[in-house]
């Protein structure tokens, strides 16, 4: 509830205020994490029921959901080598918390497979949403041109932007 009613208080005070509650506005807002991130850590990982979770978000959210969500993912054959670099080189940088402490590999995959789940679990609830998955193990550059590429087809319908492509 803690977690809907900031979420409401953001919408309210924040995001409405710059998209418009009709998405009237020409603005652009980045977020990190959202409704999804209950979906997965309360819902699939948590064990609270999934109609619950949906009812709290036409409640306090009213449905309200973003234009593209981002799904940032390691392949898992090469997850674990990235997950143990990054715990190391947070020790290495004496953080004294950090995500990466909290539980262990296998945690972290099965959340990771539970985010990945979410373009379908959207399909089934029959939600007209967007999602673009990207490899996150690649360069930032790339990471970076993946997510602007994805991107392109919402600005060429709502700001009547075109694109040239920069690669060579």
């Amino acid at each position: 509830l803690l977690f809907n009613e900031a979420r409401k208080i953001h919408l309210e005070e924040v995001i409405f205020p710059w998209l418009g509650r009709d998405r009237s506005q020409k603005t652009i807002m980045l977020l990190d994490r959202y409704l999804d991130t209950t979906r997965v850590y309360q819902g699939m990982v948590g064990g609270v029921p999934m109609e619950r979770i949906l009812a709290l978000e036409k409640e306090y959210a009213h449905s309200f959901y973003p234009d593209l969500t981002f799904i940032l993912y390691f392949p898992e054959n090469i997850f674990e080598a990235i997950f143990t670099s990054r715990k190391q080189k947070s020790a290495a940088n004496n953080r004294e918390h950090n995500i990466l402490d909290e539980g262990e590999i296998n945690h972290h995959l099965e959340r990771q497979r539970n985010y990945l789940k979410l373009p379908d679990l959207s399909k089934e609830l029959n939600e007209q949403r967007k999602y673009a998955l990207i490899d996150a193990s690649q360069t930032p550059e790339q990471v970076l041109e993946q997510m602007f590429d994805a991107c392109k087809p919402m600005l060429n319908e709502h700001f009547n932007c075109s694109f040239v492509s920069s690669r060579t």
